[in-house]
């Protein structure tokens, strides 16, 4: 319940690789009894989930943000949940708390402070970790005391009730242990390596998963790795654990679709994408099932697809190419060049699609643009170190 002398806290946090600290945070704050915490652990409904997260932050004074070594990665997209939660808060002039787990400094991470987000850094953090986690709750707790009112807006009365069911639900989970603490700093230090690394990033998931054996993101994770070395069988061993512990993941079906597209098993590959696009319907996941579907030769199903992920997203650039690829294949050069330069307008410094726009030009018999084309792309692979894509 809102309002009394306790502080109001939103509690920010990306599940995926802080979400024991996160807990830690919310039970330690929630046991002192002066501070009244939002936490969402996997109770909000679908359908009014936003409302009530931006509703949340803009009723309460304070906002907690939990920063990982794997948190920032995904907020280049400017529909990231936690990216937009951040900039709600920073616009609203909130008391922001950075909390820095696993490691994590702002030098480390700072090509990821994007849009609004680099003005993190403005404000005051602390460095949480398992060893002084107590010190750590402590000084949270003194800071939070400390920190000036600022003007909030009332929750809506329809929503109040809802808000309230996520908070005894968050609280009915327990404090995690240390061995929980531990897997997910060991998972987290992943982030961090060189991932050319293979033998620290192999340590690493091997430890997470040994501390917390139903911990479905490292399965996730040493899967992708295993895939990268060649060793299919044991990526699909682990990928199906993941699945099998959390079923909801919509990356875990995208990567054993990968897996099984190798491996030769195309309808097997589709049938995961397609479980992907229900549970997370991204255009990325639209891209890769329609490749899949033009590489079997089904052309207008692939071309459904390829249409949905741009409606989804105009600024996919893969999808214009894998359209232009398309209608590469079947001679019809207008709408294949307009889809290769849409792609090329977007995205100017990706060679590989310079690549993809002079094979077509080539296929064409246009040797001279071709040529143009893959000059551009030699240009780019020297300003680039080599990496297209």
């Amino acid at each position: 319940m809102l309002g009394g002398d306790q502080k109001t806290v939103f509690l920010s946090y990306r599940r995926k690789v802080s979400w024991a600290y996160a807990r830690l945070v919310f039970n330690e704050l929630r046991r002192d009894g002066n501070f009244d915490v939002f936490f969402d652990y996997e109770s909000i409904p679908v359908g009014i989930f936003e409302r009530i997260i931006f509703s949340e932050i803009e009723a309460r004074e304070n906002f907690i943000v939990l920063l990982a070594p794997g948190t920032l990665q995904r907020c280049s997209n400017p529909r990231d949940l936690m990216r937009r939660e951040i900039e709600h808060a920073l616009k609203l002039e909130r008391n922001i708390i950075p909390i820095f787990i696993s490691s994590f400094i702002f030098s480390r991470y700072g090509k990821f402070l994007v849009g609004e987000l680099d003005k993190l850094q403005e404000h005051q953090g602390l460095t949480f970790s398992e060893e002084y986690y107590d010190a750590s709750i402590n000084k949270l707790k003194r800071l939070l005391i400390s920190t000036p009112r600022v003007s909030i807006n009332p929750l809506p009365s329809d929503i109040r009730k809802i808000a309230e069911e996520v908070i005894t639900a968050a609280a009915n989970h327990p404090s995690p242990t240390k061995a929980e603490l531990s897997a997910e700093d060991h998972f987290n230090k992943i982030f961090s390596l060189d991932q050319n690394d293979q033998k620290s990033i192999f340590f690493h998931l091997d430890e997470a998963i040994r501390l917390k054996p139903d911990f479905s993101l490292a399965f996730y994770n040493r899967a992708v790795f295993l895939f990268k070395e060649g060793d299919l069988e044991n990526s699909l061993a682990d990928i199906n654990t993941a699945i099998r512990i959390d079923a909801r993941n919509a990356d875990s079906y995208s990567l054993r679709a990968h897996i099984l597209f190798t491996k030769g098993n195309i309808d097997a590959a589709i049938a995961d994408y397609d479980s992907a696009i229900r549970l997370e319907p991204e255009s990325t996941y639209y891209v890769m099932r329609g490749r899949i579907l033009l590489k079997k030769g089904c052309w207008e199903l692939a071309k459904e697809d390829f249409n949905q992920a741009i409606f989804l997203d105009n600024k996919n650039t893969d999808a214009y190419a894998a359209r232009g690829d398309l209608y590469s294949f079947r001679s019809e050069w207008d709408t294949a060049f307009a889809d290769y330069d849409n792609a090329i307008k977007i995205e100017p410094q990706n060679g590989g699609l310079y690549i993809l726009r002079g094979k077509a030009w080539m296929d064409r018999g246009e040797w001279n643009n071709a040529y143009t084309d893959y000059t551009k792309a030699i240009d780019l692979k020297n300003e680039n170190d080599g990496i297209f894509f």
